[in-house]
C-alpha cells in the first residue's frame, strides 16, 4: 500500500521540479547514516555507478541529479541498499534531500538519507561548491 503512495508523491512532485528547470547530472551523493541506538549521525560519500559497504549494507548510487537554482535542497538520487548477509535489496529507489522524511531508507539499526548531490566541476556563479 505504500508503494502506492510513493507513487503518487512522485506523481505530484518530479514533474513540477523538471518543469521548473532541467535538472543536472551529479558525480556524486551524500548520503548520512544513523545509527539508531547509539545516535550516532556519519556521512557517506558515493559515487555514481559505484558502491559502498557499510557495515552489513552494499549502498549503490544509480544516478543523482539536482537543480542548479539550489543544488542543496533539491537533489534526488536513485539508490540501491542490499543486504550482503543474505543478498535482498532492501531499498531501491528514489531519495529526494528536501523530503528526508518521505524518502529515506528506514531499518531498525541504521536509517539512510540523501544530503545532497556532489560535482567535480569547477564552482560556478550559482554557489555550488567544488567536492
Amino acid at each position: 500500500m505504500w508503494h502506492l503512495g510513493y507513487i503518487f508523491l512522485t506523481a505530484l512532485l518530479l514533474p513540477g521540479i523538471a518543469l521548473s528547470q532541467t535538472s543536472l547530472q551529479g558525480d556524486g551523493a551524500i548520503l548520512r547514516s544513523l545509527d539508531t541506538i547509539t545516535g550516532r549521525a556519519m556521512d557517506l560519500t558515493v559515487e555514481v555507478g559505484q558502491s559502498l559497504d557499510f557495515k552489513h549494507f552494499e549502498i549503490a548510487l544509480e544516478e543523482c541529479r539536482f537543480l542548479p537554482e539550489n543544488p542543496v535542497k533539491f537533489s534526488y538520487a536513485y539508490v540501491t541498499i542490499t543486504n550482503q548477509r543474505n543478498q535482498s535489496v532492501l531499498y531501491s529507489a528514489w531519495m529526494i534531500s528536501h523530503l528526508p522524511a518521505l524518502s529515506a531508507f528506514e531499518h531498525p539499526r541504521f536509517d539512510f538519507w540523501l544530503i545532497r548531490c556532489i560535482t567535480l566541476a569547477p564552482e560556478d556563479s550559482n554557489g555550488m561548491e567544488e567536492n
